[in-house]
């Protein structure tokens, strides 16, 4: 029974959230080639990179950055990502140390 309890506390912490920021990312945040990409796309790039990265692993079709920004963009872009991932690492750890 715990077995189920701790699969279910997976799925819910984990599992679900990740694939409705996928679909959050697919429906809002869908990164078109040959678009140019100004300083404000660069940052709610850099929020939706983990999801839009897992959907270009799936479909090599989908950009997580995108091909044609700004410099603005890039530097907005690589600000945001790299804060974007260490609160998710720190979400993770936290999360893990409650399953314990």
């Amino acid at each position: 029974m715990k077995l189920i309890g701790c699969s279910l506390s997976v799925f819910f912490r984990f599992v679900l959230p990740t694939a409705v920021a996928c679909f959050l990312a697919m429906w809002i945040c869908d990164i078109e080639p040959g678009e140019k990409y100004r300083w404000a796309s660069g940052i709610w790039h850099g929020i939706f990179v983990v999801p839009n990265f897992i959907r270009h692993i799936i479909s090599h079709n989908v950009r997580f950055v995108a091909d044609n920004g700004t410099e603005a963009y890039y530097i907005f872009f690589w600000l945001i990502t790299i804060s974007t991932i260490i609160t998710l690492a720190m979400q993770i750890v936290n999360n893990l140390k409650k399953l314990k």
